[in-house]
């Protein structure tokens, strides 16, 4: 008669313990693609920072060029007085 319960009782376990299995494979799953995701996600973001990085290059060298187009007497001056021009 023990043994009757005692068996039943493992096999419960079991059955409770192959749930848990199922449960944590699905949770795993989840956690492999929401990884995935992220990866994505980054890729993305890495490519629009780069993007903006090539932008800002080309405006801030446009900017340069027109604060020295523009302002060639105020360089001249300046390179007067520090010595590079006579």
């Amino acid at each position: 008669m023990g043994d009757i319960k005692e068996e039943e009782r493992i096999a419960r376990l079991e059955e409770k313990v192959e749930g848990i299995i199922k449960r944590l494979d699905r949770i795993e799953e989840r956690l492999d693609k929401l990884e995935e995701r992220v990866h994505n996600m980054e890729i993305t973001l890495h490519e629009a920072i780069h993007k903006l990085d090539k932008k800002f290059t080309v405006l801030f060298l446009i900017l340069i060029f027109l604060v020295i187009f523009l302002n060639q007497n105020t360089l001249k001056f300046l390179f007067q007085m520090l010595g590079f021009l006579k």
